[in-house]
């Protein structure tokens, strides 16, 4: 699991205890363990297909039914299209308070709409910074049944902009989020939940049938509050129908027990180690009940349920803790050096811890009754674990006698047992290094304390623009971003980060993205020195998708200029005649008039003027109008006229064309334009580039003379 550690541990040394020859560290949570909790629930349409029943419900109900009963903070938001719901985070120190949540979610009824995800995670941290109880530590669980989905793209994207923003704010505010996906259909990419987890220290799983809500909320539950679902029965009441379930309470580190019971259990009493019945809470669900134990006394409980003979049922625990470890170095022979703030490693130190809870601090061997505990060393990158059992002695855990090789070094210590689990902070670094001699008279100067190294900026900004069929890799040099005045080299790795695995690369300090997941996201990048001091320096990622952005603008730009073509091709395709075309054809000596034709606009067939076939294809050899004193005679087969050969024929108002195929000489159409404009006409025909133009004639028509022209 990734830890974020303070940044201000690096200078844990510059604060050793008061007492020179010590030093110590305090617990790994807060002693109070209680929570800032705020549910984002999905109700999109989807959900009535995926959790007909509801059982989303029952999970937020066990999970709140587990919570201590006083202190934590609770609310909701209920989101689809948009937020349909919320119910902003008040302490829930009763079953009452604790309902409200619960019926906020309920109220909203699953009819329809989208999966704005970005939306109801923005209100969500919205409503921590407004309402949340600033002294506590906070938690945002997130449960849809499947990924952002909104009615278009551009709302879509703004949805995932909205989710790359609540990234940002989380892990910029330490605000975990613990995802749940309820891919009752397999549909569902669970990557997207992931990014959201991974990129604010939560946890993201996955579920596949509604029943199994309440599982993955007693795991967050238990990854939360740092404790573990404990299994007592998963059985039968037996024939007098009553079932006795012993169970352990540890002398320190347990401030409350949780009961869970599935099935029919008619009746609930629990007995103290000293064998009187003690009062407990209970909350009956629809699926479960749950009896809280807030008078704590350390020993060997029993649980009685009553029902009927042959039923099933379950029954798990669940502690709710406030243990804390605290970690210190012992030096009784003084070997830990003010000066030079550094142990001498030629001299064994101690390292040892201490439970606590939040009324207790434990003083004795006894109470370490059921836990174990080892320390674990790490170098001055906290690379290489080095684990040491530890033993119970003068009520404490306890390393002796440890030695190191000069280095600098971290410590750590984990604790489990009574079924929880606990680590230290980490102390470090803790230098070892020789002592230096020197005279009573002439003493020689400390050697000057290692600095940490600094960012050369704080924040680091790049933007990249996105174009499509084009690399667009950015590569940022490590060894750029931060300085040290002691090491010329340091030790760069990326901490934390929302991007995901796939986006990006880290080889010889070179961090290369070639993955643009979020539109906007940081990688926390740390410089660690060799003496175990360390900076942190946050690098931002914008991205803009330009690729598609202009291919939308060229989309658009081609859209209008074929319009205007279209518009150009329109007008040319109407343009009025204002004359007659007529046509005659003469095969093989035999002459035949066709039927003159006045049309209005645009293009005439020549198959409408009904004369023979020379060879062209009448319905696609046709007259295009010009709307002036001349037509053009567009044809399908390149024709010879005037010794030239062409697919369109120019007639000029009042004279007549003859136009044959070279390989049918014999076969001729004589076509004649007169317009009935009122302009004086133009002289002569069709004048080719380079050729001679036919004159109107009063000579006979030729067999065999290609531009030849006739009166009709």
């Amino acid at each position: 699991m990734k830890r974020f550690f303070p940044a201000l541990m690096a200078l844990i040394l510059l604060l050793i205890l008061a007492v020179p020859g010590a030093a110590a560290s305090g617990g790994g949570s807060d002693a109070a363990n209680r929570y800032n909790v705020i549910f984002v629930m999905d109700a999109s349409g989807s959900m009535r297909q995926t959790d007909p029943r509801g059982y989303r419900f029952n999970a937020v109900n066990l999970f709140t039914d587990l919570l201590a009963e006083h202190g934590n903070v609770a609310g909701c938001v209920v989101f689809s299209t948009g937020i349909d719901k919320e119910k902003s985070p008040l302490h829930v120190d009763s079953p009452d308070d604790k309902a409200q949540v619960i019926e906020t979610m309920k109220s909203v009824p699953s009819t329809g709409g989208w999966t704005n995800i970005g939306m109801g995670l923005t209100e969500a941290l919205d409503q921590l910074e407004d309402y949340g109880d600033p002294g506590l530590p906070s938690v945002v669980i997130l449960l849809s049944d499947g990924n952002t989905d909104m009615a278009n793209s551009k709302a879509r994207q703004e949805s995932l902009d909205l989710k790359a923003q609540a990234i940002q704010t989380a892990r910029g505010v330490g605000v975990p989020i613990y995802t749940v996906c309820l891919n009752a259909d397999g549909s569902a990419d669970m990557s997207e939940m992931r990014q959201i987890s991974d990129g604010t220290g939560g946890v993201a799983l996955e579920v596949t049938d509604a029943e199994g809500l309440s599982d993955v909320f007693n795991t967050f539950y238990n990854l939360i509050y740092g404790t573990s679902t404990i299994p007592l029965a998963d059985d039968t009441f037996p024939a007098d129908g009553v079932l006795r379930t012993p169970f352990d309470v540890p002398g320190i580190g347990v401030e409350e027990v949780n009961i869970i019971i599935q099935g029919g259990a008619e009746e609930i009493t629990l007995i103290r180690p000293d064998g009187a019945v003690s009062p407990a809470e209970q909350s009956v669900n629809e699926t479960f009940t749950t009896v809280k134990l807030t008078d704590i006394i350390p020993g060997r409980w029993a649980l009685e349920t009553r029902g009927v003979p042959g039923d099933h049922i379950k029954i798990n625990m669940v502690y709710n803790t406030s243990l804390a470890v605290s970690i210190a170095v012992e030096d009784p022979d003084g070997s830990y050096d003010s000066g030079s703030q550094t142990y001498d490693v030629d001299r064994p130190v101690s390292v040892s811890a201490v439970l606590s809870d939040a009324n207790t601090t434990a003083d004795n061997d006894g109470q370490y009754t059921g836990y174990t505990a080892e320390l674990i060393i790490t170098d001055a990158y906290q690379e290489n674990p080095r684990i040491v059992p530890m033993a119970v002695r003068g009520g404490r855990f306890l390393a002796e006698g440890l030695t190191f090789d000069e280095a600098a070094y971290h410590l750590q210590i984990h604790v489990t047992g009574s079924h929880l689990e606990r680590d230290s902070d980490i102390l470090g670094p803790v230098v070892f290094a020789k002592r230096a001699a020197s005279a009573p008279d002439d003493p020689t100067p400390p050697a000057p304390a290692n600095t940490a190294p600094a960012p050369v900026e704080d924040l680091v900004s790049y933007s990249v623009n996105i174009w499509p069929f084009k690399d667009n890799s950015l590569s940022i040099d490590l060894t750029e971003l931060a300085e040290d005045a002691e090491d010329d080299e340091l030790r760069y790795r990326v901490e934390s980060t929302a991007f995901r695995d796939s986006d990006y690369t880290v080889e010889d300090n070179i961090l290369t993205i070639t993955g643009y997941s979020l539109s906007t996201g940081d990688f926390l990048i740390r410089a660690t020195d060799s003496g175990g001091l360390y900076c942190n320096i946050t690098v931002n990622i914008k991205s803009r998708n330009i690729g598609l952005m202009a291919l939308i603008g060229i989309g658009a730009a081609a859209l209008v200029a074929l319009i205007i073509i279209g518009a150009l091709a329109y007008v040319a395709s109407t343009k009025p005649f204002r004359g007659r075309i007529s046509a005659r054809t003469e095969c093989n000596g035999v002459l035949k008039n066709g039927t003159p034709r006045s049309p209005m606009r645009g293009k005439c067939k020549l198959s409408l003027l009904g004369v023979d076939n020379i060879g062209l294809n009448p319905a696609k050899s046709y007259f295009q109008a010009s709307g002036q004193r001349y037509i053009t005679f567009n044809t399908d087969k390149k024709v010879s006229c005037n010794g030239q050969e062409t697919n369109r024929v120019r007639l000029e108002s009042g004279v007549e064309v003859c136009v044959f195929l070279t390989a049918t000489p014999a076969k001729r159409l004589y076509i004649r334009f007169d317009s009935k404009m009122k302009s004086a006409p133009r002289r002569g025909g069709y004048k080719p580039s380079g050729h001679r133009t036919a004159q109107k004639s009063n000579t006979p028509i030729s067999s065999t003379g290609g531009g030849a022209v006739g009166k009709w």
